[in-house]
């Protein structure tokens, strides 16, 4: 049996903001602004594409054809609205500080991955906010251990 020499956390959605609140609040701001009521289903439902991608994903299951022109201006607005209601769902849920605690007790690495956003935040963006105001803040995550993703997705990590 061989020991487990790294853990990598998603933090969207997993060790932070369970039950992705925030990128529900701003999918649903950014339908709103083209005119389209969404449900939070509608919003969760493509959970895991890039951001993009699933704001194409609702838009497909709109009643009527939308332009690539509104998808860009929701998914504009889906980006704004994310950043401005980050901060509310970003503490630590229970358990995440002592299961890193034991990990790294056991001489184990820890590797993040944000798994918010998408155009612009690299390796910058949305790990920069949460990097400044929570995950950092509250001391847990030590700056070499985070990388900002643009998506939520296997291939992310080994890049």
């Amino acid at each position: 049996m061989s020991k487990i020499q790294a853990v990598i956390f998603d933090w969207a959605g997993t060790t932070v903001d369970y039950g992705s609140f925030a990128p529900v609040k701003g999918f649903i701001d950014g339908f709103q602004r083209i005119g389209f009521d969404i449900t939070s289903k509608m919003a969760r439902t493509p959970m895991g594409l890039l951001k993009i991608d699933h704001t194409r994903a609702i838009a497909a299951m709109l009643p009527e054809p939308i332009s690539e022109e509104q998808i860009q201006t929701a998914y504009a607005v889906f980006e704004e609205t994310l950043f401005a209601n980050i901060e509310e769902h970003c503490a630590l849920k229970d358990f995440v500080v002592e299961t890193v605690d034991a990990l790294r007790a056991q001489g184990v690495k820890i590797g993040s991955s944000i798994g918010y956003g998408g155009a612009g935040t690299g390796s910058g963006g949305i790990s920069r906010g949460l990097r400044a105001d929570r995950i950092y803040v509250q001391g847990h995550v030590k700056e070499d251990e985070i990388r900002g993703w643009a998506a939520a997705q296997p291939r992310s990590v080994f890049s």
